[in-house]
């Protein structure tokens, strides 16, 4: 009887252990989408910082950081302490820096991290005109891999759910 009870439960554990493997998956997938959005958003700020208030751009990561919620916002933050906070760290730097701190926490593809970094490029090193016009190629490029992001949730979502529940089922059955 007792044999039957640790059965019962490790194949309750196995499913259900599965069956959250399955969910994370599927939520990164959604969350992913949320980020790049939240990147959009932070990036039109960005741009109004920099062309409405010529904000100087340690004060602009800063202000957008505090206006955004979340990991995103965090990013911006962080990146405007690091310019604020040590004097030989550019624009780009913390940029990356700030990225590369966040980016186990973050739920974004290698590509989206690349288009991400393009940002630094031309950050604190051209006028207010290039800055904007590569705040603008940024967030074109991040429309699209919001798209992209969009159609693979709508296309995986269901399908990692199912599997995570099912493959908890088959593994039961083998070790049966």
């Amino acid at each position: 009887m007792s044999e039957l009870i640790l059965k019962v439960g490790g194949a309750i554990c196995v499913i259900a252990a599965s069956f959250i493997w399955g969910e994370y998956k599927a939520r990164s997938l959604s969350l992913r989408a949320q980020q790049l959005q939240k990147f959009q958003q932070a990036l039109q700020l960005l741009a109004a910082e920099i062309s409405y208030t010529v904000t100087p751009l340690p004060h602009a990561f800063a202000n957008v950081g505090q206006r955004m919620d979340g990991l995103v916002g965090e990013i911006f933050d962080r990146a405007g302490f690091l310019m604020q906070s040590r004097g030989d760290v550019n624009a780009r730097e913390a940029w990356l820096g700030a990225i590369e701190e966040f980016l186990p926490q973050i739920f974004i593809t290698n590509e989206d991290r690349q288009i991400l970094e393009q940002l630094g490029n031309s950050l604190g090193v051209s006028d207010g005109d290039n800055q904007l016009k590569q705040i603008k190629l940024v967030d074109k490029l991040l429309e699209g891999a919001l798209r992209e992001a969009l159609d693979e949730r709508n296309r995986s979502e269901r399908m990692w759910r199912y599997l995570g529940v099912l493959g908890g089922l088959m593994l039961v059955i083998i070790f049966i």
